[in-house]
């Protein structure tokens, strides 16, 4: 992976050819997209008058595994490497169980059940099965869709005695304005610990989302309609873990540079204020009821690093069983710098989030996510199925 990243990095110049820059679109709005691959890997692209903005690269098991500020010498935003670049610090999905634990002594590290979206800490990829991707003039919107099957322990020395997976659809949406728009549905599958099948009696699953410092060194929680923070902290006093429920917060976190705010990028990570809902056979969806201390089910979690900060959502599952179903959404909003317009976007979006759900049997299910459903169920019976790449355009 360093020589790819080394490839990468000396034909930046390059990418921008492959992809020409775009001119207004035709009915007058400055905002356009592109989705498109450059040597094997795919990528979306926000276009402001014409000009690149933002993009964002997808690689192994559908996780974005970078994230660029085009207009300024393409500036990365995600949190720089640690050992793995492309299964660590990406966005992605992180499932943990601390009900099933690595049973002899010494324990591992981290002795929890934890299959990631991207992959495992050694750096091997999660499978992914297919992959798609439109560009939508008419509606000005452009998409990349991935199915993978993460099945591997982060840490390897747990994959001995224990098995896991989910099937996993992960699309994202890229809409006017530069919203990206990240909807994640997985089914659950078997777990087994020391040959035997065992329940996900504690599941919590984040959207790890680690954001580059020094380039943001600042998270805020409520700013104001003039673009102000009102409710932020620093990295030298970010919470760790806090578990904030998001009916208790405004819906959306901020990462941005406190001392240049007004001139250098701001990215608005929306999770939405709705807990989690939980719909059981043929009885209508309840809210809340979450499990292990947090009675919504859906909290906001964060921690910093020596050059990250990462804005963790997470979905706190009472036990879990093969076939379920949980559907989550995300919006990524970034913007040249913290403004009221990035203000105005973000209160858009968290009013008109889909809360997170978990669909047991049920026949509540929309019609969109019972396809979804079904298109993994499909994918999850079938053995063998999966390429271990983090350059998926050779699934499309």
């Amino acid at each position: 992976m360093v020589v790819v990243r080394c490839i990468f990095i000396l034909t930046l110049a390059a990418l921008v050819t492959a992809s020409p820059q775009q001119g207004p679109r035709t009915d007058g709005d400055p905002w356009s997209c592109q989705a498109f691959t450059f040597q094997g890997d795919v990528w979306l692209r926000s276009y402001l008058n014409g000009a690149g903005l933002f993009d964002f690269q997808v690689g192994g098991g559908g996780a974005i595994v970078q994230m660029r500020y085009c207009a300024d010498q393409f500036q990365a935003l995600l949190s720089p490497a640690c050992n793995n670049p492309s299964t660590d610090r990406v966005f992605q999905t992180v499932w943990w169980d601390g009900s099933v634990r690595y049973p002899a002594a010494p324990p591992p590290d981290d002795p929890r059940y934890n299959v990631n979206q991207a992959g495992t800490d050694a750096g091997e990829y999660t499978p992914s099965i297919a992959a798609s991707m439109t560009n939508d003039i008419s509606k000005n919107e452009c998409s990349v869709t991935v199915v993978s099957r993460p099945q591997d322990q982060w840490n390897a020395a747990c994959e001995s005695v224990m098995l896991g997976n989910y099937t996993m659809q992960t699309t994202y949406t890229l809409r006017r304005g530069g919203v990206l728009h990240v909807a994640r549905s997985m089914l659950v599958g078997d777990v087994f610990l020391n040959g035997q099948r065992v329940p996900l009696a504690a599941s919590y699953v984040e959207a790890w989302s680690p954001f580059n410092v020094p380039v943001f060194n600042a998270m805020a929680l409520a700013v104001d309609a003039a673009g102000q923070p009102q409710w932020w902290y620093s990295t030298s006093n970010l919470p760790d873990y806090p578990a904030f429920p998001v009916n208790t917060t405004y819906g959306y976190a901020i990462v941005y540079n406190s001392d240049t705010m007004t001139t250098t990028p701001a990215v608005a990570l929306v999770f939405g204020t709705q807990p989690l809902q939980r719909c059981y056979d043929n009885a209508p969806c309840q809210a809340g009821g979450g499990a292990q201390g947090v009675d919504s089910g859906y909290a906001l979690n964060s921690m910093a690093w020596n050059d990250g900060i990462g804005v963790l959502p997470g979905m706190y599952f009472p036990p879990l069983e093969t076939g379920d179903f949980i559907h989550q959404e995300l919006v990524l909003i970034p913007q040249p710098s913290l403004s009221p317009s990035l203000v105005a976007a973000v209160n858009e979006q968290v009013a008109a989030l889909r809360p997170p759900a978990l669909y047991r049997r049920s026949t509540a299910m929309p019609s969109d996510l019972m396809s979804i459903r079904h298109r993994l169920a499909s994918s999850a019976v079938e053995t063998g199925l999966g390429n271990r790449t983090g350059h998926l355009a050779s699934l499309l």
